[in-house]
């Protein structure tokens, strides 16, 4: 596998997408945009259902077993279906008056590029036995595919050092950590949702320039 990353790492981004989409293909997969309540409903689930298991929710706390926050409603969400079946996701948080979920969550001391130029990427999980690997990178690359067609310049990212490779595999730059202060209450408040999250995954704030990745 780190010899798969590295060779991927390097080629052109083109070339990514062809091999990806071929892997995809092989293993029966498709990545697609939610487009209906039904299947922006069964999002909501798998999210509840994955960040439950790997104990960074309450699962109790959300009796209709749906995760889900303000920010859904201002983002474009993608899936991961196998023989019709929900097994990963992903969402393009767009910049709004709410701003994004990081910058909220975080006392981000410095933005080195426009948010109008900028989305968050976000609530990127899967079921476990397709986590990692080939999922995560079929609903990069579509999030990347779509970014890109919006001419988006910058993704905000939070998440924690060792999820970064995901996103270095699909660009030749490490992700620019931004400099934080300690958080005040309004972010603390901010992170309710995921709160143990955030109490047992060392979760940062990154920028990627996309716009960079040809």
């Amino acid at each position: 596998m780190k010899l798969f990353q590295k060779i991927f790492r390097y080629l052109p981004f083109s070339l990514k997408c062809k091999m990806v989409d071929l892997l995809l293909k092989r293993k029966g997969i498709e990545i697609k945009e939610a487009k209906t309540k039904e299947e922006l409903e069964q999002v909501y689930h798998l999210r509840w259902e994955v960040y439950g298991g790997e104990g960074y929710i309450d699962p109790s706390k959300y009796p209709d077993q749906k995760l889900h926050d303000k920010y859904d409603s201002h983002s474009t969400i993608f899936l991961a279906i196998k023989k019709r079946k929900l097994i990963g996701t992903i969402r393009v948080v767009h910049c709004s008056e709410m701003g994004f979920p990081t910058e909220n969550a975080f006392n981000i001391l410095d933005f080195p590029f426009s948010r109008e130029e900028a989305v968050e990427i976000s609530k990127l999980c899967a079921t476990k036995r397709f986590r990692g690997g080939i999922v995560s990178l079929g609903l990069l690359e579509k999030a990347l595919e779509y970014s890109k067609k919006q001419n988006v310049k910058y993704w905000l990212l939070g998440t924690s050092p060792k999820l970064l490779k995901y996103f270095e595999m699909w660009c030749r730059m490490i992700p620019k950590l931004l400099p934080t202060g300690p958080p005040r209450l309004e972010h603390l408040k901010e992170r309710i949702t995921a709160e143990r999250y955030f109490q047992k995954v060392r979760l940062l704030p990154y920028v990627l320039e996309i716009g960079k990745i040809e």
